[in-house]
Parts: C-alpha cells; sequence; structure tokens
C-alpha cells in the first residue's frame, strides 16, 4: 500500500508503532521475524549477510521494504525525514486525524523509521 492511498483508508488502521532504524543491523534486531523473511526472500542464510553483501544489488532501503512486505499481520511505512512519505503521515498527524503515539516532526534526518499498524477486522 502507498501513503496516498493511506491517506483515504487510515481510519482503517489502528495501533501505530513508530520504530527508529539506524542501520540495516538494527532493522534485523528489531524481529525475530525479519531474519527468517531475508532468508525466504534471497535464498541465503542470514548469518552470510554482511560478508556476502555485494551479492545483493538493492539498497538497504529497499531490502527493509522487500521484507516487511513479506510480513503478513502487519501493515508498514518506510519514511525519512522529510521524504514524501514522512510529508503526508505530519499531514495526517498535524490535521488530528490519526495519533501515533510520537510526534513525527521529530525524526532524526540519519534514521529511517517504519511505521507499524494493524488493521482492523471487518465489520460484518
Amino acid at each position: 500500500m502507498l501513503v496516498q492511498d493511506f491517506r483515504e483508508t487510515c481510519s482503517q488502521y489502528s495501533n501505530f508503532e513508530i520504530w527508529e532504524v539506524d542501520s540495516i543491523a538494527a532493522f534485523f534486531r528489531g524481529s525475530e521475524a525479519l531474519p527468517a523473511a531475508f532468508e525466504h526472500l534471497f535464498q541465503m542464510p542470514f548469518l552470510e549477510f554482511e560478508e556476502r553483501r555485494s551479492e545483493i544489488a538493492h539498497t538497504d532501503m529497499e531490502i527493509m521494504e522487500q521484507i516487511l512486505d513479506r510480513i503478513g499481520d502487519k501493515f508498514f511505512f518506510r519514511f525519512t525525514y522529510h521524504c514524501p512519505n514522512h510529508a503526508i503521515l505530519v499531514d495526517l498527524q498535524n490535521h488530528n486525524i490519526i495519533n501515533f503515539g510520537v510526534d513525527i516532526n521529530e525524526v532524526r534526518q540519519d534514521c529511517v523509521y517504519i511505521c507499524i499498524m494493524d488493521k482492523a477486522a471487518a465489520i460484518g
């Protein structure tokens, strides 16, 4: 899902959490599911990631996004300081549409942030 689409559907999500990631190593330490998703996606033992990093053409940001796309029970947006995704999320926060639990205006310029959320169950 794109953040632009999220603006229209944000009421369908809850349990927001903002995760600050200062390196790819910190990203993988964030959850036990991430190294397993890496292994499945890249067909390489996670323990070999650092020594074989040059075999993966993707940037660290692309690796994070591809892995997050494989985690099925959560929804994610990646953003950095003043990127287009950050601007949309700040706008939603500033208009009191969403409370992320932290002020996302105050993010570090040297980190990647991941907004993690649950999709509410459909009422039927």
